[in-house]
């Protein structure tokens, strides 16, 4: 099995949990949520459910250039344990990541969005 494969079908997983996790809470508030107009909606969300739309709306953001580094340092044949080490660690960044959103550390939150960038920089370089 090919592990950073899987991390990118789990990172590409994540924004739609997070998107139905938000969705979810906002109409377990009490929010409606209209799915004719759902950006519009989203813009209504408030708290913990507005904060994971923001986090899966960055999760989306940040996957073309997973799945790019993910797949640079395939073709560069960089060694498979090193991109399955480096895929995991950004999958399990990105899930620390959302939670810092959940909960509303935003220093934080900026610390672990960086360290997930500078791992998918770090596959780029192995790439090179």
């Amino acid at each position: 099995m090919n592990i950073a494969f899987l991390c990118v079908l789990i990172a590409s997983v994540m924004p739609f949990v997070l998107s139905a996790s938000a969705r979810a809470g906002a109409i377990g508030a009490g929010m409606t949520f209209d799915n004719h107009r759902p950006r519009q909606s989203a813009e209504q969300l408030a708290g913990w459910p507005q904060r994971l739309d923001w986090a899966q709306r960055n999760a989306l953001e940040t996957l073309p250039m997973f799945i790019g580094a993910v797949l640079m340092a395939s073709y560069a044949r960089v060694p498979q344990a090193t991109i399955d080490l480096w895929a995991m660690l950004y999958v399990a960044i990105r899930a620390v990541y959302a939670a810092c959103y959940l909960f509303d550390l935003a220093t934080l939150r900026s610390m672990v969005w960086a360290a997930s960038m500078l791992v998918v920089l770090r596959l780029m370089v192995a790439a090179l």
